[in-house]
């Protein structure tokens, strides 16, 4: 009895402090370098069109599709946006506070008035602001 109890306790111990495996999306990441997602977050424009790869825990999941996922910076209080094409990568919800490290390009978003605010404000602009995101081609989450 105490040799079973003892074996299943050193089994537990033994599978917990096997590190889980990294699971792969799309086509990985073939890229060395990672770039820092502040010093992206800092001049965005000279990245525009960069395939580039970067790294951060993931706190944020697209719910509905899996499509998008927002990394931290190493800037406090910052996250960096992850955006897949529908349906051909899906970031699972078991994701957030793991460590993912994705490689794409970076892109600028153009965001526009919705139909409500343009019959509110008459002054509407066609663009309103923009933001900086990277289209992913892969990732590895950890």
């Amino acid at each position: 009895m105490f040799k079973r109890a003892f074996f299943a306790a050193l089994c537990l111990i033994l599978f917990a402090a096997v590190p889980a495996l990294a699971e792969s999306f799309g086509n990985g990441v073939s890229l060395d370098e990672r770039v820092a997602i502040s010093k992206i977050t800092s001049d965005p424009v000279s990245f525009l069109g960069k395939t580039v790869a970067v790294e951060g825990t993931v706190v944020r999941v697209c719910r509905t599709r899996g499509c998008w996922m927002e990394l931290s910076s190493d800037r406090d209080y910052e996250t960096f946006r992850v955006k897949v094409d529908d349906g051909v990568i899906v970031f699972p919800m078991s994701a957030i506070g793991k460590v993912a490290t994705v490689q794409g390009e970076i892109e600028a978003v153009h965001t526009r008035c919705n139909e409500s605010e343009a019959e509110i404000k008459s002054d509407c602009v066609e663009k309103r602001g923009v933001y900086y995101q990277i289209r992913a081609t892969g990732a590895v989450i950890e």
